[in-house]
């Protein structure tokens, strides 16, 4: 990635709002605002690559600027965020040592004792008694399974029959 300027920065959460609009007039419910994973404010948010010396970069509070603007508050939940979804990896970098289904369980706990919204847990999980264990052991509200429902589109099948 290159560092943008200040300009493009300031267009950046006029261009998420648009998306959102978009969304909303194809008539879907729901718009994630996906910050891991590589993609732009994954970017910003990793020291690994976020090298700024300006408001944009430096400590957390610098590097989750551009998040906050782009919805338009000073807190995620203040901001009327309705769920957070805790995941990561960036590159192949993943938790170092931590490969066992839902590797940011002890993340997602702990974000799940101070907020209100739910949180959804993200990561390694592949079998629905796996996504059950974590729910039942307070982890998170939600377990999210990407990868899983993409080698298998009959995944939620299953763990309806396992239910």
């Amino acid at each position: 990635p290159r560092a943008l300027t200040l300009a493009e920065i300031a267009a950046i959460p006029s261009l998420f709002a648009a998306a959102a609009l978009r969304t909303k007039t194809a008539g879907f419910d729901a718009v994630e605002i996906h910050s891991a994973h590589g993609y732009l404010l994954n970017q910003f948010f990793s020291p690994l690559l976020n090298h700024r010396t300006d408001e944009y970069g430096g400590d957390v509070h610098g590097r989750i600027k551009l998040h906050l603007e782009v919805i338009a508050a000073a807190a995620f939940e203040a901001a009327g965020v309705d769920m957070l979804d805790i995941t990561g990896g960036i590159y192949g970098y993943l938790r170092p040592g931590h490969t066992e289904p839902g590797y940011y369980a002890e993340l997602s706990e702990a974000i799940k004792g101070v907020v209100t919204i739910p949180v959804i847990l993200t990561g390694g999980v592949t079998e629905p008694e796996q996504a059950e264990s974590l729910l039942a052991d307070g982890k998170a509200d939600l377990i999210g399974v990407g990868r899983a429902i993409l080698a298998d589109s009959g995944w939620a099948l299953l763990a309806e029959e396992r239910a």
